[in-house]
């Protein structure tokens, strides 16, 4: 498949069963644990991730502020972001799609729909 994901959550319990899902749908996965990191690993890394999937409660920086600088970097202006929180506040998930998020999928998630959920946004 080749589809590169980061995965941005400061809970490894989340990033653990993220990465589980998506490991046995054939995707390549990465995680890191916040916004400095994924910021980074973005900068830095080369080659380039397809979809980006993003916690909103981080500490040192939540997902809608990541969300903007990721949108602030050239290489990742495009690139398909997906919040995967426990957030389900309409207001709040307005705000992360003027920020640029594309996808909203709310924990505890059923894994088949989040599945879903990623083919669409990564294809």
């Amino acid at each position: 498949m080749n589809i590169r994901i980061l995965n941005v959550d400061d809970s490894l319990s989340s990033r653990e069963i993220i990465k589980g899902c998506l490991l046995k749908e054939g995707y390549e996965v990465e995680s890191v644990e916040n916004g400095p990191e994924a910021l980074n690993k973005l900068k830095t890394e080369k080659a380039f991730f397809d979809l980006l999937i993003i916690d909103y409660h981080m500490p040192e920086m939540d997902g809608i502020t990541l969300a903007k600088e990721i949108r602030s970097l050239q290489d990742y202006s495009d690139t398909p972001i997906l919040m995967v929180t426990s957030e389900q506040d309409v207001s709040l998930k307005l705000k992360g799609a003027q920020s640029g998020v594309n996808g909203w999928v709310t924990k505890p998630f059923d894994q088949s729909k989040f599945i879903s959920v990623v083919n669409q946004m990564a294809s």
